[in-house]
């Protein structure tokens, strides 16, 4: 099981100019973490760096299969929720391809139950 320490060590590996964010988001819990590795996600995706988003949302996905109960709902209620808000900001078509099944299959049942 993942422990927000744990998520940290991960994101730092893949982004490490974000190791100060992510270490003063660690002072503030699992959902700030979640929620700045979100933000990074959105501006790799924004800039057009579909590979290193596609990296980021593999880590985004063991997270979410790995993590304790806390990690789980962070990325449920921070990156799920973001999931449609960050394809739009690319034009390329191949952006839910890059999307894990894990991640995906949590985004069309948020959808689903909230009925749009």
């Amino acid at each position: 099981m993942i422990h927000k320490n744990e998520a940290a060590i991960a994101i730092i590996d893949i982004m490490p100019e974000a190791e100060q964010d992510i270490q003063t988001a660690l002072n503030k819990g699992a959902f700030a973490v979640v929620q700045l590795f979100t933000q990074k996600i959105k501006q790799l995706v924004a800039d057009e760096r579909l590979a290193m988003a596609e990296q980021a949302m593999k880590i985004m996905d063991k997270i979410y299969g790995q993590g304790d109960h806390l990690l789980k709902l962070a990325v449920e209620h921070t990156f799920i929720f973001s999931l449609r808000s960050i394809a739009a900001r690319t034009k390329n078509p191949c952006f839910w391809g890059c999307v894990p099944m894990g991640l995906y299959t949590a985004y069309i049942h948020q959808i689903y139950r909230s009925n749009i």
